[in-house]
């Protein structure tokens, strides 16, 4: 079992830090909203999917795997490093959660909202 714990835990790091990759990926390639708001939506309507779909999801089973993991192997009960890990884990999760997230639908919302009234501009 422990193997096992340590095995999904190790999976859903790896799965973690590339959804952290590639945000900063996205993050450094938009472009100027004032340049090019199209692209500038669908890139951060990229990035919210991708925070919705991968980072959170990852985020929250690692963090299950690590309570598992804490629970089944005593070693963990009483390490210092441990219960750390534990509290930083949900320090992101709730950081995530409130903040970042949170700001990643606006801004796509906002993006779209915004490329809408420039075409109706346009148009007149």
């Amino acid at each position: 079992m422990r193997q096992l714990l340590k095995f999904g835990h190790s999976m859903i790091a790896i799965a973690f830090l590339g959804a952290i990759a590639v945000l900063w990926v996205l993050h450094q390639q938009l472009p100027d909203p004032d340049e090019a708001l199209s692209l500038y939506a669908a890139g951060r309507q990229a990035m919210e999917r991708i925070a919705v779909l991968l980072l959170l999801p990852s985020l929250v089973l690692s963090l299950l795997f690590g309570l598992f993991s804490m629970a089944m192997v005593t070693g963990f009960h009483n390490a210092p490093w441990a219960w750390a890990r534990f509290v930083t884990t949900v320090v992101m999760l709730e950081g995530e959660r409130g903040n970042a997230f949170a700001k990643t639908v606006d801004y796509s919302q906002m993006s779209e909202r915004l490329a809408a009234l420039r075409k109706r501009a346009a148009k007149q």
